[in-house]
């Protein structure tokens, strides 16, 4: 089987035709990230973030990445709509839950063959004829002359299907068409994205299992003319090694607790000291009281990928029993340690009734997967911006949403003014990885909250200066809401 780097080869071997170098009928490993040329950060990454949204409005791109592409802005349609965001394309209602689909045939059936993921849908003709008003204008009047010169969205990709075989999970991609330079860079950061995440969701099923190979079937795998001389430049100095690499990543155990039975690993069968430092660490996460959830309870709350994964703060004293659960199990409990941390008083405060939800867990503030307490906690934010993003979760729910959402400006106004970007501190934390737990925040609010992080990852003035922008046009975008 060829790989990435006899692709190169081969393509710099063909004639060029029609300004275009391709090779139709290719099956090879995507054992890289690139063909010819390696890819752009940071914007690849900031593309892979559009995709996760699902957004398909290329103005959505913008706020993630600065900027638009010149490629999407004249494939998209006049309002800024494209087809091919293939995180709406695998992950949403709208199109069929594809991803959670495929999956769910693998848990049922280790050895299906139905694990399909459908990119394209059976109106994408007509989708891509209405992209573009000229479009409509050459098919329907059946002018060559004016079709071979149309641009629109009509998706390169038409499916992903995953095989479990020998303990491995197994992907391959079938493509129309490939840009062995843009697309495959594009393409290949959203395939090895889905590929770890439905590795990480079935381990909750296999705990055994590991990521295999990405095969890619592609009809036709080209490069443009303005490319001839990166191709030759890569072909001729680049890798050499025709051999296949096999991908290995340090994939995470989303839900130790969950294996098969015949493992003998069941959330029953642990002590009960163990099950009392989870109780803690889930209390914490999900706003329960201590004590009070039952095993099934339990094993429901694991089943979200993102718990077990999310720094905790828990008494020190436990950090013992969460290293061995870590080392026994493969979880990634962690004690979230606070420079400032003050020991809490023993001294009961009698003014606060510890049952009363109004002043435990507010409905304004609890009504995610996530309390926003915790949140803020997580990501390491300071006051002011744990203030702003508590005007966020709350501004539907409680008093003046216009008033909220100025007080969320107010204190991102706040935190730039006095910001020394040589003392701030910056965890690990991605805010990325919190998104799904938000099920109450719509897709806007989501973005503010996205915006206000960068404003906290800010390195200088003009990240910061960048970030207010970005956060002032989404306020007015709320408000306007």
């Amino acid at each position: 089987m060829y790989n990435t780097s006899s692709i190169c080869r081969l393509l710099d071997n063909q004639k060029s035709v029609n300004g275009t170098k391709e090779l139709i009928h290719q099956v090879f490993l995507a054992d890289k990230n690139y063909i010819v040329r390696k890819p752009k950060e940071p914007y690849q990454s900031n593309e892979l973030h559009w995709f996760i949204s699902q957004s398909r409005n290329i103005e959505d791109l913008k706020s993630f990445a600065g900027f638009v592409p010149k490629i999407w802005e004249e494939i998209s349609e006049v309002t800024g709509i494209v087809n091919s965001n293939y995180g709406w394309c695998c992950l949403s209602k709208e199109n069929g839950n594809q991803f959670w689909n495929a999956m769910k045939h693998l848990e049922l059936d280790k050895n299906s063959r139905r694990a399909i993921m459908i990119y394209n849908r059976p109106t994408m003709h007509e989708d891509w004829i209405a992209n573009r008003g000229n479009n409509n204008l050459a098919w329907q009047y059946k002018k060559p002359e004016e079709y071979i010169k149309l641009r629109g969205d009509f998706m390169c990709c038409q499916n992903n299907h995953f095989l479990i075989r020998d303990d491995k999970l197994e992907m391959t991609v079938h493509m129309r068409s490939l840009d062995a330079v843009f697309g495959y860079n594009a393409d290949y950061i959203w395939f090895d994205f889905i590929f770890d995440k439905a590795v990480q969701y079935l381990k909750k099923t296999y705990p055994d299992l590991e990521r295999g190979d990405m095969v890619i079937y592609a009809d036709s795998v080209h490069v443009y003319e303005r490319h001839y001389e990166d191709l030759h430049k890569e072909a001729t100095y680049g890798s050499k090694d025709d051999s296949i690499v096999n991908i290995k990543r340090n994939v995470k155990h989303c839900n130790p607790y969950l294996l098969d039975p015949e493992n003998n690993a069941s959330i029953k069968e642990l002590s009960s000291s163990d099950k009392f430092v989870i109780r803690q660490v889930i209390s914490q996460m999900c706003g329960y009281t201590l004590g009070s959830i039952s095993d099934e309870k339990l094993i429901k709350l694991l089943e979200n990928p993102s718990v077990n994964t999310i720094p905790v703060k828990a008494d020190k004293s436990y950090k013992t029993t969460l290293d061995k659960l870590n080392k026994d199990y493969g979880t990634t409990f962690v004690i979230y340690e606070s420079p400032s941390e003050n020991k809490p008083s023993k001294k009961k405060n009698k003014s606060v009734k510890p049952n009363d939800p109004m002043v435990n867990h507010p409905n304004h503030y609890n009504g995610n997967k996530i309390e926003h307490w915790d949140y803020v906690q997580n990501l390491g934010y300071d006051y002011l911006l744990g203030c702003a993003t508590k005007y966020v979760f709350r501004n539907r729910h409680k008093g003046s949403q216009n008033q909220d959402l100025d007080k969320v400006l107010t204190y991102c106004d706040k935190f730039v003014n006095i910001i020394d970007y040589r003392k701030r501190r910056v965890n690990d934390e991605n805010v990325y990885d919190y998104l799904e737990l938000l099920e109450d925040l719509n897709k806007d609010e989501k973005t503010l909250l996205i915006h206000i992080d960068m404003l906290h990852r800010s390195e200088n003035s003009i990240d910061a200066t960048k970030a207010m922008e970005y956060i002032n046009e989404y306020i007015q975008k709320l408000k306007k809401a």
